[in-house]
């Protein structure tokens, strides 16, 4: 049977398309692992994207976007993973009443839901994951001192942190990073359940 001239070029076209869009999200994952500041973070987030299937996204920075995470009905849940990312902390100083703190986060992982009856959208976690190689987090005590402050920084300021070590990733990464799935997925029931939100 042959195909009708229109439909063979539409389809021809769509193909084209297609092949265009993955071609554009490959080299934007591409980027994504460049950003990594080791091979053990590339691997990481390899793993991550593995388990949270998700799209390359430039909104508020270049991140990968999971929507509809953790749904068998769309709810509106989102989960945003973005490597290498800037954090701002908000701090109390006793001289100067307020100031600032910088750090840079291996991830964060940023879990949302657009709010309709207030208008906008709610931040349910965001979670920084530290991956800590031997080679710069396992060599001195000093490191480790000035990673425990960092952390301690981050939660005050109500983030969470997962702090994962080289070798824990090398012999367990898939348990690991099921870890993190396993904790926003709880988070995603406790909101639906103090929202009143129900899964079909």
């Amino acid at each position: 049977m042959e195909l009708i001239p229109e439909i063979a070029e539409w389809i021809a076209k769509d193909l084209a398309q297609k092949i265009e869009k993955i071609s554009a999200e490959h080299k934007s994952l591409a980027s994504f692992l460049k950003s990594c500041e080791s091979p053990m973070e590339q691997k990481f987030l390899t793993a991550l994207f593995d388990t949270f299937p998700g799209f390359p996204c430039n909104w508020k920075g270049e991140h990968i976007l999971c929507s509809d995470f953790c749904e068998p009905h769309a709810l509106g849940f989102n989960l945003r993973i973005y490597p290498q990312r800037d954090i701002k902390i908000d701090v109390y100083d006793v001289e100067k009443q307020r100031d600032y703190r910088k750090y840079r986060a291996d991830f964060l992982l940023k879990l949302t839901r657009w709010n309709h009856e207030s208008g906008q959208t709610d931040i349910i976690e965001e979670l920084v994951v530290e991956v800590d190689g031997h080679a710069y987090h396992e060599k001195t005590k000093a490191q480790a001192k000035r990673d425990r402050s960092r952390d301690r920084t981050m939660t005050a300021s109500g983030l969470t942190i997962f702090r994962f070590t080289g070798s824990e990733l090398f012999n367990q990464m898939d348990d690991s990073v099921m870890e993190i799935y396993t904790y926003l997925v709880n988070k995603v029931a406790h909101y639906s359940e103090m929202n009143g939100l129900k899964f079909y």
